[in-house]
């Protein structure tokens, strides 16, 4: 099951990046929360490391400095933050994702604040604003969508 993400991760912005539309759905971070959701943290932290770089490999996106090492630490922690509140603290789905992409945000910023202090390049948290303005459409649909469906797989798998 790990690899259909995986694959998902890069196939689901390939098909998006051709109708030009990956920057307002984030697809690659959709597919990487689901599997926050779904599989246990180690593998989900596998996923949130790997599709970002299979991304950057085979697509040429997100771009390799800047974007990658950021989004593979903004992947990384949200994911974390999702087994934290959802998994180990038992918080409902919507409130977790919400949490966990608002935690996850800070640390694209910081991370982005962080690389653009040691290189002297103050373009990258200017541009992460940008990411959320184009991708809100896709934050949107995450928000509303992926609770839902966690939702009703919690109970196809309770009962």
């Amino acid at each position: 099951m790990m690899a259909v993400f995986i694959v998902s991760g890069v196939v689901l912005p390939f098909l998006a990046g051709l109708a030009g539309i990956e920057q307002h759905l984030l697809t690659m971070q959709a597919v990487i929360v689901l599997a926050g959701f779904l599989f246990p943290l180690n593998m989900s932290i596998f996923c949130a490391t790997l599709i970002p770089i299979l991304c950057w490999l085979l697509l040429g996106y997100p771009s390799f400095f800047f974007s990658l090492p950021v989004s593979v630490c903004q992947m990384i922690a949200i994911v974390s933050f999702i087994n934290m509140v959802h998994v180990s603290l038992g918080m409902g789905p919507f409130r977790s994702l919400l949490i966990s992409l608002a935690l996850g945000w800070l640390v694209y910023f910081s991370a982005a604040s962080i690389l653009s202090w040691i290189t002297d390049d103050f373009s990258a948290p200017a541009s992460s604003f940008s990411i959320i303005e184009e991708g809100w459409p896709g934050l949107a649909i995450q928000i509303i969508l992926i609770p839902l469906l966690i939702r009703k797989l919690e109970r196809v798998r309770g009962g």
